[in-house]
């Protein structure tokens, strides 16, 4: 008993739990809202912007200028 309850608490030492981080895009009026589970702020923020970028261009090929808009709001969102 003692030896499982030493390694249930050594364990749960190592686990790190993913944490939910809310991002919203910059902006006036309709400001979108991007959600992410992480470990860390900056490993959710790298998802939150895929999926921010992934909206806005659906997948499709888009001119250089609208790419850029778009990662330059993507990347530059923040957090709730």
């Amino acid at each position: 008993m003692k030896i499982l309850l030493a390694f249930l608490l050594s364990f749960s030492s190592t686990v790190t739990w993913a944490h939910e981080y809310t991002f919203t895009t910059p902006g006036q009026g309709s400001a979108l809202t991007f959600k992410a589970k992480a470990n860390d702020e900056y490993k959710a923020r790298e998802i939150a912007a895929e999926k921010c970028f992934d909206h806005f261009t659906r997948g499709q090929g888009v001119s250089n200028e609208y790419g850029e808009q778009v990662i330059n709001i993507c990347t530059n969102m923040r957090q709730k």
